[in-house]
Parts: C-alpha cells; sequence; structure tokens
C-alpha cells in the first residue's frame, strides 16, 4: 500500500510540473467556457445593425422607426437608400428597412371605410361593401453572404410585422414583409468559415511553429554554435521568415484547393490581393513568434505561452462565428486582436470580392502590429 501511495504521489508531482499537461487539462477548459459563455451567455446581448429608409416621413413611419429603436437587439441607422444599401454590400449593415411613401396611409382607409359603415348602420341603410384595403409593404434588404446576422435581423422583423397586424384586430392584413436580396451570388456555409480556417491556420503555422523551434535551438545549443559562425541575426530571421511565408503559401494552395473542388466554396475576389493579405498575415504571427520565443526558457513554456495566447483569438476574432456574438465589453478585446483584422481581410476578399480600399485598413492595422511586435523580437533575441 505504502508503494502504491509514493507512486501515486510520484506521478501527481510529474504531472503538476508539467505545465503544458497543465494546460490542456485546467487552464484550455476554463477559457473555452469562458469564452463560450461570453459568446452565447446570458450576458451576452445580440446586436444587429439595421438600416432604415424612410420614403414616408410620416407621423406613422416616425413611430414605427421609433419603435424599432426600443429593441435591445436593433442598433437603428437611417439614411438614403442608396447609401444604406451600399453600407449593407460592405457588411455595416445586417438588415435595411425601406418604408413606402404611402406607409400608414392604408390605417387612414381603413379608419374611415369602418366610420362610414357604423354612421350607415346608425342610419338603418344596407351594410355596404366592405372597402379593399392594401397592405403596406416593407422592403428588407440582406445580403445571403451574411446568413447568421440577416437571418436573425429578417426573424425579428418578421415578428414585429406580425405583432402590428395582430393589433389590428379583425382589420385586413396591414403590413407585409418582402425579402430582396443585394447580392446575385450563391454561397454556402463552406464560404464562411475557409477564410477564417485559413487565418486561423496562418496565425498557427506562423506563431506556433517559430516559437517552438527557436526555444528548441536554444535548449538544444544549435543557436549558441551558430552565434559562433559569421551568421548574423538578420540573415538567420531572414531564413526562418522566408521558410515560413513559402509554408503559408504552400498551406493556403492546399486549403483552397480542397475548399474549391471538394466542396463548391468561392473565391470572389482578386487572387493577387489574397495572396497579399496571406503574405502579409503570415509575417505578422512570424514576428509574434519571434517575440515570444525570447520569453520562453523551455519548450514546453513556449508551447503554453503560445496556447495562451491562440486559443481566445481563434474565438474572439471571427473565425468560427460573428464578433457581434460577444458583449459590448468584449469589443474593445477584439478590435486589438491581430486575428480579427486578418480574418476579416480575407473574407471581404474572398467572400464579398472587395478590392484593395476596402481591405486597406485592416491590413495597415496588421502592418503596424507586424511592426511594433518584430521590433519586440529583435530587441529582446537572445542566442542562449
Amino acid at each position: 500500500m505504502k508503494s502504491i501511495t509514493k507512486m501515486f504521489t510520484a506521478v501527481l508531482k510529474m504531472t503538476f510540473r508539467n505545465k503544458q499537461a497543465l494546460m490542456w487539462t485546467f487552464v484550455l477548459p476554463i477559457i473555452l467556457m469562458v469564452l463560450f459563455g461570453l459568446a452565447f451567455g446570458k450576458s451576452g446581448t445580440l446586436s444587429l445593425n439595421v438600416g432604415v429608409v424612410d420614403n414616408a416621413k410620416s407621423d406613422i413611419s416616425r413611430q414605427y422607426i421609433t419603435s424599432l429603436k426600443k429593441l435591445d437587439a436593433f442598433k437603428v441607422t437611417q439614411g438614403t437608400k442608396s447609401d444604406e444599401l451600399k453600407s449593407l454590400q460592405n457588411g455595416d449593415r445586417s438588415i435595411v428597412i425601406v418604408i413606402p411613401a404611402n406607409f400608414g396611409d392604408n390605417i387612414a382607409k381603413l379608419a374611415a371605410a369602418k366610420k362610414a359603415q357604423a354612421a350607415a348602420a346608425n342610419a338603418g341603410f344596407a351594410a355596404t361593401a366592405a372597402t379593399k384595403i392594401d397592405a403596406s409593404m416593407l422592403d428588407v434588404y440582406y445580403d445571403k453572404t451574411n446568413p447568421t446576422k440577416s437571418g436573425t435581423a429578417k426573424s425579428v422583423m418578421t415578428q414585429i410585422t406580425m405583432g402590428l397586424n395582430q393589433k389590428a384586430s379583425g382589420a385586413p392584413e396591414l403590413f407585409k414583409v418582402r425579402e430582396r436580396e443585394v447580392s446575385s451570388k450563391t454561397y454556402s456555409t463552406i464560404d464562411f468559415f475557409v477564410a477564417g480556417i485559413l487565418a486561423m491556420f496562418l496565425m498557427n503555422g506562423g506563431m506556433m511553429a517559430v516559437t517552438v523551434i527557436l526555444v528548441t535551438y536554444r535548449e538544444q545549443g544549435i543557436l549558441t554554435r551558430l552565434k559562433a559562425t559569421p551568421v548574423k541575426i538578420s540573415s538567420f530571421m531572414g531564413t526562418q521568415i522566408a521558410v515560413r511565408v513559402l509554408v503559408a503559401l504552400v498551406q493556403m494552395a492546399i486549403l483552397l484547393a480542397i475548399a474549391i473542388f471538394a466542396f463548391g466554396a468561392h473565391i470572389s475576389g482578386s487572387w493577387w490581393l489574397l495572396t497579399a493579405i496571406v503574405v502579409e498575415g503570415s509575417l505578422v504571427f512570424i514576428a509574434l513568434g519571434f517575440a515570444i520565443s525570447s520569453f520562453a526558457k523551455t519548450q514546453q513554456t513556449a508551447q503554453a505561452l503560445a496556447q495562451i495566447i491562440t486559443m481566445p483569438m481563434m474565438f474572439l476574432s471571427g473565425v468560427f462565428f460573428p464578433t457581434d456574438s460577444f458583449p459590448k465589453f468584449v469589443q474593445p478585446i477584439i478590435h486589438v486582436l491581430p486575428l480579427t483584422y486578418l480574418a476579416d481581410a480575407l473574407r471581404q476578399v474572398m467572400m464579398r470580392g472587395m478590392s484593395f480600399k476596402f481591405v486597406a485598413y485592416d491590413m495597415g492595422i496588421l502592418a503596424i502590429f507586424g511592426i511594433i511586435v518584430f521590433i519586440v523580437g529583435v530587441w529582446t533575441f537572445r542566442w542562449e
């Protein structure tokens, strides 16, 4: 019994000394639970950007817009039809509601018809034929490239319209929703995920690989031996970067080939721009890997640090689901993560076919982040 107890104690100590095992056993499940809780838990409030075009400009249309603004899930913005539809195509709106010029006129007609029927009945005249009342048609524009947000917004709009018709109990259907697509292209679910998966593997291939390789070289004394040679740090880093970028390009080709030929994915934008984004994203995470490797003394520590950084980014950066799913207090964190801008740039080009000017902001943020972490990596680099 004593030998079993001693063996149990020894194994327990070895387990808790293994930082990588602790990471996968305790820290990782906690991180995943917190991230999913933030995305789908009670604290998360659904936020949908809704554009409204008011062509009626009447009291009834203003009351309708006010009721939309009272919904916690809707962030309402008013504008012209052309501006709002452009914002929808750029991904800045979930849906766009166009209120017709005759919105609410049928309510006045219905009230007048009921008043006339009541007057005729009081005077003893026979009931007249019911007046035909046409429904006010609300055009709801949506973009199929963003099925999650547009689908939710359309569902909410349908419920609102049903509520308006229920208030007019016993009356004809006064309000109807007519759905309109702004994109002529057909997309599948794989189109949404392929950009995020590519971004995720660029992050892992750049940061994880560089971090582990450099720390392993340092542990094995390879870097110390290289230091004794005429090899400069710039040459050493340059070769590491070149190899990782080449691997990233091969990785992109393989992933996209599988997505396109096996699952029917679509690439709508420029392949040259897509390649440039992939190269930039790879460089950014390679630089981050250099910086992390300087703070890790062992391979296990390096893997643990890399996992702590990559895991939150995979779930917070819009790789698997839209960033709007997270509550407002998490949004500032989301907008400082480089993977957020890489995934968005890839998705804008691959799904929406956007040109450089529409992804220039994302690429600019990536460049700034990459330069900062590269300077940190060079400044903190050590051979031993």
